[in-house]
């Protein structure tokens, strides 16, 4: 008969047996390191799917079809949850889990792009304030002089891969 245990609880509940409390960092460290790695195979997943979609657009507006909008935003969904869980996994860390160091494990081209990543990560899907040109906030005042009317608007404009 096959059984299960939850090793993280066993760990948890026998904490002041020497034995076992000795189990407990390389428990979490496992866990750490599922989690992590399923991040990179989720990510690896959402950016096949993107590159996917990306070339159907590609093919129909050479063909002279429409570029839909709905599926701009469904690539730019794949690209930013692609960027959040690969960054996730190699430049966050947290309480729950350690992150994977593969910087020095990384050439001068590899690390460019991981920067770049982490950067599109902390600066633009992360926190609002991105100065790189993939968002645009706008106060537009509209002023009818002759009218005497005024308007305020706030225009917003999002690059689509």
């Amino acid at each position: 008969m096959l059984e299960l245990f939850d090793l993280n609880a066993f760990a948890a509940r026998f904490a002041d047996t020497p034995g076992i409390a000795a189990l407990k960092p390389l428990i979490h460290a496992a866990i750490s390191m599922s989690s992590v790695r399923n991040d990179l195979k989720r990510a690896r997943e959402m950016m096949s799917a993107c590159k996917s979609l990306s070339g159907a657009m590609q093919i129909s507006a050479a063909q002279g079809g429409p570029v839909r909008r709905d599926q701009a935003a469904t690539v730019q969904a794949l690209f930013a949850q692609a960027v959040l869980l690969y960054t996730r996994a190699t430049h966050s860390s947290g309480k729950g889990r350690n992150k994977l160091q593969i910087t020095a494990h990384l050439g001068e081209e590899e690390r460019a792009v991981h920067n770049r990543m982490t950067e599109l990560r902390d600066r633009y899907l992360a926190h609002f304030g991105d100065a790189s040109g993939w968002e645009a906030h706008r106060a537009v005042l509209a002023l009818d002089i002759d009218g005497a009317k005024m308007a305020l608007s706030y225009p917003h404009s999002s690059a689509y891969m």
